[in-house]
């Protein structure tokens, strides 16, 4: 079960398809109990992936928080 939080994180990087950590951070400073280290979470969890496409650490969301995300909604 996702938390508030976490579905949010979700929905961000969902609708972006990819984004940068240090976006990411930005659009976090603006959302109440939302922060980074929420990612980390998620990834552990298999929910997202961390990639480095242009040397910025970057995220996606995998298939398994697509169906989580779903499962939400």
């Amino acid at each position: 079960m996702l938390t508030k939080e976490e579905l949010t994180l979700l929905q961000i990087v969902s609708k972006k398809k990819l984004v940068r950590r240090s976006e990411l951070k930005k659009m976090l400073e603006t959302i109440e109990g939302v922060s980074l280290s929420l990612v980390d979470n998620l990834i552990e969890r298999g929910f997202l992936s961390n990639i480095s496409p242009l040397g910025e650490s970057s995220f996606i969301i995998t298939a398994e928080g697509i169906k989580a995300l779903k499962g939400e909604q």
